[in-house]
Formats: structure tokens, C-alpha cells, sequence
């Protein structure tokens, strides 16, 4: 329930285009700090998908 608030609070300020993309990154974001703050390792897969899915979210918003 506070996941679904806050997103349409997010929704509200910022604008469904813009939380929308900081939706779809939120992973990628997560996936990072998880490397300094409980000492994950990000193999070569990972960091590749990351890529992928940034670039994908990037194209998909020029439109």
C-alpha cells in the first residue's frame, strides 16, 4: 500500500512520463547500490542487461 501511494505521489509532482522512467531504471539503481552498501559483485551479464534496459528506457521516451 505505501509502494502504491508513494508511486502516485511520484505521479502527481512529477508526471507519468518522468515517474515512469524512474520506474523502469529503479531496478538498475537498486542493482548499484547494492554494491557498496552490502558488498553484492555485479557480473558481466548483469551489467549488460543494466545497459540494455537503460537504453531501451531512453529510446522509448523520445518518442
Amino acid at each position: 500500500m505505501v509502494a502504491t501511494f508513494c508511486f502516485s505521489y511520484a505521479i502527481n509532482k512529477l508526471g507519468a512520463r518522468n515517474a515512469s522512467l524512474l520506474g523502469s531504471i529503479s531496478p538498475a539503481i537498486t542493482a548499484f547500490l547494492a554494491v557498496p552498501i552490502f558488498g553484492e559483485s555485479l557480473s558481466l551479464f548483469i551489467i549488460g542487461g543494466i545497459g540494455m534496459t537503460i537504453v531501451g528506457v531512453i529510446l522509448s521516451n523520445r518518442c
